[in-house]
């Protein structure tokens, strides 16, 4: 799908240029202001390019992709060679791993296919399915050769997926794109990762809102940003569907099983676009406590977690926010509270 407005946005001083694409398994949206309508163009599509590139790259569905072979390799006792750029999201994806205590863990790949298998046969995995996959995933049996620039899986059945992420690299990527190609005013959007740049006309940065996890057609809040990058993992747009049940589709890798914590979204914002898509899914697996605790870990991070009603405690040198509304939709009409780290006081404003 390409959608494209290049006329300007009627009522702004500076023409706005959008483009939305899909790629990456997901919608990605780039929105440029620029007076200059081929310098808007061309960096646009530097960023299109770069996207696609980065997916031909890390997808693991790809068959010429380096995370393809690698998996492909699993087992086997040839490494194989990656580009510095693979090898960076590797390392990167297993520091958060150990720093979550393996909360994150891009070796999830064989349950998200066992769940896939299953739950296309309309069923769920058997202990015994489980229990054949679960040794596999482990982040630190990646074996990394930061010299000769190999990576080997030593397991056969072992195999990685960057999709926790590698669209906060590709977004990281494509604002240094638009930066190298002049532009100063942009947002990027990949499946709800979003990243800006500059200032929203007529406004000091961005103005983002956080989807209401229970009904699409409302926003839980709104957070200025500038400069920053906000990644949101929730349960309620991709999922896993068993007997009519919806089952989110993020996985706990300690147990095997989708997630079920009361968490209902985790958005995170940060100054790097590759942390916040790593550090939402960890935080969702973990759960409200464990997530606000592991901020601690970070400097310059903060947290949104939006969860059904439970007691919470706030631990010593981490005040927290809240926000209360309630879930209005088919399928779950529960309280739920939003709950947010010190640091986004005077810049969150909850709507419900």
């Amino acid at each position: 799908m390409l959608a494209v407005d290049k006329k300007p946005v009627q009522g702004q001083s500076m023409p706005c240029f959008r483009q939305v694409r899909f790629l990456m398994n997901t919608f990605v949206k780039v929105v440029i202001y620029e007076d200059d309508s081929a310098k808007a163009e061309r960096a646009m599509n530097y960023a299109f390019d770069e996207m696609k590139r980065l997916e031909a790259m890390m997808s693991r569905f790809q068959p010429d992709s380096q995370v393809f072979l690698i998996n492909q390799s699993a087992g086997q006792a040839e490494s194989v060679r990656v580009s510095p750029e693979v090898m960076s999201v590797l390392e990167e994806s297993i520091r958060i791993s150990r720093l979550t205590q393996g909360a994150f863990d891009i070796t999830i790949a064989p349950l998200m296919n066992l769940w896939s298998s299953v739950s296309a046969l309309g069923r769920f995995p058997i202990g015994a399915e489980l229990n054949d996959v679960l040794p596999l995933v482990n982040y630190q049996a990646i074996k990394i050769d930061r010299i000769d620039q190999t990576v080997r899986l030593p397991d056969k059945g072992i195999a990685i997926d960057l999709g926790g992420i590698g669209k906060g690299y590709a977004i990281d990527r494509v604002i240094f794109i638009l930066k190298s190609a002049g532009i100063k005013d942009a947002l990027i959007d990949v499946g709800g990762n979003i990243c800006v740049m500059g200032d929203a006309p007529s406004e000091k940065g961005w103005s983002i809102g956080i989807q209401h996890p229970l009904n699409e057609t409302q926003v839980v809040a709104a957070i200025n940003l500038g400069n920053e990058a906000m990644a949101t993992s929730g349960g309620y747009e991709r999922f896993f569907t068993v007997n009519n049940r919806k089952l989110c589709h993020i996985i706990n890798p300690s147990d095997g099983n989708p997630v079920h914590n009361n968490v209902l979204s985790v958005s995170i914002i940060s100054g790097s676009a590759i942390l916040g898509d790593a550090l939402s899914t960890a935080v969702f697996v973990l759960g409200v406590e464990k997530g606000i605790a592991l901020m601690d870990k970070f400097k310059d991070v903060e947290v949104v977690i939006i969860h059904r009603t439970q007691p919470l405690r706030a631990r010593a040198g981490q005040p927290l926010l809240a926000g209360a509304g309630h879930g209005q939709s088919r399928e779950d009409s529960s309280v739920f509270q939003a709950v947010c780290s010190e640091g986004l006081k005077g810049r969150i404003n909850f709507r419900v």
